[in-house]
This record gives C-alpha cells, structure tokens and sequence, in this order.
C-alpha cells in the first residue's frame, strides 16, 4: 500500500508536472501572440510609409515629367521666335537693298538729266 501510495504521488507528481508545462506552453504561446501582433503593427507602418514614399517619388516624377514638358514646349518656342525674328531681319535686308538699289538708279537718273540739261545749256536750249 505504500508502494501504490508512492506510485501514485508519482502519478499525481507527474500530472502536476504536466499542468505546469501545460500553462508554461501557454505563456509562451501567449508571448508569440504578442511578438507577432507588434511585429504585424510594425509591418504595416512601414508598409504605409512605404506607399507614401511611392506617392512622393510619383509627385516628384510627375513634376519631373511636367518641367520636361515645360522646358520643350519653351525651347520650341524660342525656336519658333528664332525662326520668325530671322526670317523678318532677312525681310528687312531684302527691302533695304532694294530701296537702295532705288536710290542709286535715282541718283543715275537725276545725273543722266543734269549732264542732259548741261548739253541742252550748252547749245543755248533752256529747259
């Protein structure tokens, strides 16, 4: 009787044992739930910081994209006013010589007539 006494505590022992484990298990269970939650919440964080920084770096491309934009659309616009500016001072020139080439066949002209009206004074004509 002893002995069932003693093989019994051990039985009993045991089972206490187990119950100690048991709750140690879920202590660390209970501990793994927290970690990983924590862990989850930081995740997402970082998960959101990650989507506004794609935002930003979309921002900054879009201005990139519309400066670009910006700067072709000026520098096609001072090549248009290059082009028409150019086109209006070889207009000028044109014009310019043209006027004076009038002045000089003027000029002929009106010595052409003087040495006429010399001839014509000479041979006594009044003009």
């Amino acid at each position: 009787m002893i002995e069932a006494g003693g093989v019994g505590g051990m039985i009993g022992g045991a089972g206490v044992g187990a119950l100690s484990l048991a709750g140690e298990g879920m202590n660390i269970g209970a501990d793994a739930y927290e970690n990983t939650r924590k862990g989850a919440e930081v995740v997402t964080v970082r998960a959101i910081d990650a989507l506004d920084g794609g935002k930003h770096i979309n921002n900054l491309a879009n201005t990139l994209t519309k400066g670009i934009a910006g700067a072709e659309e000026t520098k096609a616009k001072a090549y248009s006013n290059a082009e028409i500016a150019k086109a209006e001072a070889d207009s000028r020139a044109r014009i310019a010589e043209s006027e004076s080439k009038a002045r000089i066949e003027e000029a002929k002209l009106k010595s052409e007539a003087l040495k006429a009206q010399v001839e014509l004074a000479k041979l006594g004509i009044k003009y």
